[in-house]
């Protein structure tokens, strides 16, 4: 759940996080998980699950906490996002020869990339290079892959779930985002571990010269300034009707038209950035 402003990976903020692991194997400190079968309990698994909130370390803004109802005062005296990380990477380390695959609704877009930034904030880059190597099972992308709406509350009323009634609660998010991928292989939505992770998989490796994940925006002659800071003169679009054109030539109406798309995060970043005080609002 985020507590900064995460339009902005630099002010992006955790404010709450919840873990669950589920396996067909018995979990240490784990619950049996059952269902019945012909009226007879029959068990398919074990659940363990932990949530805590954090404290960010910088007021939650107004936003914020509209939307998780989470406020200053509930993480007042919670750890921080560094005292979880080594507990981070004993949930999400494979042991006793179990594969780990990382769950989640969105997480490839969202959850990764903001985890993995508020790790790199403390000092935590092993942890980070973790999480981001895991394969993922990214549940709206395999929902995007047969039909769409793609919202959590969506994908929970089309798999005929009941609807939930917590929703932006890390612990509720979580078990709903479990209880979706559940229902998309019994359905036969997901039909194959591999086939799943292959949607939360890059395509291809980031272009030369590129400033994001999917080459969007390039650096002026492919060489990023000293500083590393975009600025309209030393970007280059490289998509839609301002291909080839820098963003002060494309223009600031251009992009905040972009930073209102659903273009990826790192794309919206750079843009804001190089139009700095110009795109407080976007």
């Amino acid at each position: 759940a985020p507590g900064g402003d995460a339009r902005v990976p630099g002010r992006l903020r955790i404010v709450q996080i919840a873990l669950l692991a589920f396996s067909r194997d018995e979990l240490p400190d784990a619950e049996e998980i059952q269902m019945l079968v012909d009226d007879e309990p029959e068990p398919v698994g074990w659940l363990a699950s932990a949530d805590t909130y954090i404290d960010p370390g910088c007021r939650i803004d107004a936003g914020s906490q509209t939307k998780h109802h989470i406020t200053d005062a509930q993480v007042k005296g919670a750890p921080s996002i560094a005292d979880c990380a080594d507990v981070i990477m004993e949930w999400t380390s494979p042991r006793d020869g179990r594969q780990v695959y990382l769950v989640g609704y969105n997480l490839r877009k969202y959850d990764v990339p903001a985890l993995a930034a508020e790790l790199r904030r403390v000092d935590r880059a092993d942890v980070a290079e973790h999480i981001e190597g895991l394969p993922l099972i990214d549940a709206m992308l395999v929902r995007r892959a047969n039909e769409q709406p793609f919202t959590l509350e969506g994908s929970v009323l089309r798999y005929g779930l009941p609807a939930m009634k917590d929703a932006h609660h890390a612990g509720a998010d979580c078990l709903a985002t479990l209880a979706v991928v559940a229902a998309q292989a019994e359905c036969g939505h997901l039909r194959d571990v591999k086939d799943a992770i292959a949607l939360g998989t890059a395509a291809q490796p980031t272009p030369k010269g590129a400033l994001d994940s999917q080459g969007k925006l390039r650096w002026v002659d492919d060489a990023a300034p000293e500083d590393g800071v975009p600025t309209p003169d030393n970007v280059v679009l490289c998509f839609g009707k301002h291909t080839g054109k820098t963003l002060r030539d494309a223009g600031p109406g251009f992009g905040k038209w972009v930073c209102g798309k659903d273009f990826d995060d790192d794309v919206k970043a750079a843009i804001r950035t190089a139009f700095g005080a110009t795109a407080a609002r976007w």
